[in-house]
């Protein structure tokens, strides 16, 4: 079958379709052969996904819905962090230089969800100090580009200032994630977060 006479929408929902007969049949797999069957299905969600984003013109939105089900199935599924962390940087790329006043909070929240996948979600998977120092001082960057944006996305500030204590964690740097832990607390009374 070609799908390049096909609208990508149906490439789209064609690849969910073969997600999740894999996921409906992946407590029957038994042996070599349905494993196979298995991920011969993974591997064809994929190659919807990446046709998609290659033989198409998409919107930011349907870019950043394809990439970030492309990085969930090559996170959980084949493992391959390379290719997943390829894909983010891409797309943090492509969101950081669109510019569209109208969805400028979408698109922010976008690449946010991102910078958590990249400097939160890939390190812990990885689970090497060299990997968590990349994201250490990443995020550090990160927290200073918060000192120049708006009140309204002082949320995800937060968040980031957490990944940062976590990373310390890891790290090894028990002392500087403690002092920053109280002084996050100490920001945050009860009742800011919720």
């Amino acid at each position: 079958m070609s799908l390049s006479r096909l609208p990508v929408d149906v490439v789209y929902h064609l690849s969910h379709e073969y997600r999740q007969q894999a996921y409906l049949h992946a407590h029957d797999v038994r042996d070599e052969h349905l494993l196979k069957q298995y991920y011969t299905l993974i591997s064809m969600a994929l190659k919807c996904l990446e046709y998609a984003k290659t033989q198409y013109a998409l919107s930011m939105d349907q870019d950043y819905q394809i990439t970030m089900e492309l990085v969930e199935i090559l996170v959980k599924e084949t493992h391959n962090l390379d290719l997943a962390e390829q894909y983010l940087s891409s797309l943090k790329e492509r969101l950081k230089n669109h510019q569209v006043a109208a969805s400028t909070e979408n698109l922010f929240s976008q690449r946010m969800h991102c910078e958590f996948l990249s400097l939160y979600e890939m390190p812990l998977r990885r689970d090497s100090k060299f990997h968590y120092k990349i994201a250490s001082r990443n995020c550090n960057t990160l927290l200073q580009y918060f000192e120049n944006v708006g009140a309204e996305y002082q949320a995800w500030r937060q968040v980031f200032e957490y990944i940062n204590v976590c990373l310390n964690v890891q790290l090894g740097k028990s002392s500087k994630a403690r002092t920053d832990f109280l002084e996050l607390a100490n920001h945050n009374m009860p009742g800011q977060w919720g």
